[in-house]
C-alpha cells in the first residue's frame, strides 16, 4: 500500500471504497446528503498527514507525472495509471524508486500524456500496454519507449531580468 493510499483511506474511507466520479454532479438532494455525510475537512492532523516523512524531499530516482486534465481523463488516463502502478509493483519498484504523481493538464494533448523526470521524457497515447512498456523498458531498463515518445523542443533562455 502506498503512502497516498493510506492517507486517502484515513481521510475518506467511505468515499474511497465507493466508485466516486468527481466529474458528475449530484443528481438529487439525497446524493448531496450522502457525500456530505462522509466528507470531512482536512486539518493536517489526520493519521498519515502528521508523519515526519512529509517534511523530507523524497529520494526517488524517477518521478512520473500522469496528466489528469479533462482530455487525458476522458481518453483513459485512469486505466494507464492503474497499469503503471500495477507494473511498478510487479517490478518491485516503490515510492523510493519511482514517485507517481497525478497532475492537471500538461499540454501537449496527445492524450493520455505522462512525463518522466529528471529524464525530461514525454509520452503520449498511453494505454495499459504502453504503461507496462514504460515501466519495463524505461523505468527499470533505462531505455525510453521511442514509439510513444513525444518530441520535446526546449526554448533557449534569451536573457534574464534583474529586479
Amino acid at each position: 500500500m502506498t503512502c497516498a493510499t493510506r492517507v486517502l483511506e484515513n481521510i475518506c474511507p467511505a468515499v474511497c471504497r465507493t466508485r466516486f466520479d468527481p466529474y458528475r454532479l449530484a443528481d438529487s438532494p439525497d446524493a448531496v446528503a450522502a457525500v456530505a455525510a462522509v466528507t470531512k475537512a482536512v486539518t493536517g492532523q489526520e493519521p498519515g498527514l502528521t508523519s515526519e516523512a512529509w517534511e523530507e524531499v523524497p529520494g526517488h530516482r524517477h518521478q512520473v507525472m500522469v496528466c489528469r486534465g479533462p482530455r487525458c481523463t476522458a481518453k483513459g488516463a485512469e486505466e494507464g495509471l492503474r497499469a503503471l502502478v500495477r507494473k511498478l509493483t510487479e517490478q518491485g519498484l516503490g515510492d523510493d524508486d519511482v514517485l507517481v504523481t497525478q497532475t492537471g493538464c500538461q499540454f501537449p494533448c496527445k492524450a493520455p500524456v505522462a512525463s518522466v523526470q529528471p529524464d525530461d521524457i514525454w509520452y503520449g497515447r498511453i494505454d495499459p500496454a504502453v504503461a507496462d512498456r514504460i515501466v519495463t523498458e524505461h523505468l527499470a531498463g533505462g531505455r525510453p519507449v521511442e514509439s510513444h515518445r513525444l518530441p520535446r523542443h526546449r526554448r533557449e533562455r534569451t536573457g534574464h531580468h534583474d529586479d
